[in-house]
């Protein structure tokens, strides 16, 4: 893997909830069940990974919040934010590339979490984007579209939906189930 992508992803050391336990997004396997959330009943729910997509990118935010929790993830990537919906860092290419309409993320925001099995709040202190040159790591879920990395609500936009001849021309390197 040598080219640049420009899909949304989370660094390797990111961590995911899952029916049993946490754990990097990088040891995730397909069929992993996640907690996810069911945005039209508002609640956790469980979810199959259906897909799992590596690339490497050349730019990253790093997203701080005030309990102490960080994110290192692309700068598209949409997190959920409490009364905006999906936001990102970078929104340009999300609504022509993924289909996901999304607002500007920036500090003061409160995102959806989760803390002990609940549904909590983390408010965002800080947003940094920086060069960076490492593997970055995704998921797609079968139902609802969306898992918690290091406890931040994050929407998965269904890679699933992407040709793997495209995939392939963006440097993605793709999992998927039948």
């Amino acid at each position: 893997m040598n080219k640049y992508s420009n899909f949304l992803c989370f660094e390797g050391n990111t961590h995911v909830a899952t029916a049993n336990g946490i754990r990097p997004i990088k040891d995730i396997k397909l069929g992993t069940e996640i907690i996810a959330f069911n945005e039209k009943s508002k609640t956790i729910s469980y979810d199959i990974v259906t897909t799992i997509a590596k690339s490497l990118h050349s730019l990253c935010a790093i997203i701080k919040f005030e309990d102490g929790t960080s994110l290192k993830a692309t700068v598209d990537h949409p997190l959920y934010i409490v009364g905006k919906g999906w936001c990102a860092v970078n929104v340009n290419r999300l609504e022509e590339m993924y289909g996901v309409s999304v607002e500007q993320l920036e500090e003061g925001d409160v995102c959806l979490s989760i803390n002990n099995g609940e549904l909590s709040h983390s408010r965002v202190i800080s947003i940094e984007v920086n060069p960076c040159s490492e593997l970055f790591y995704c998921l797609a879920t079968k139902n609802n579209h969306s898992f918690f990395s290091n406890g931040i609500l994050a929407h998965d936009v269904d890679i699933n939906r992407f040709s793997q001849e495209i995939l392939q021309q963006e440097g993605v390197v793709v999992e998927r189930t039948c």
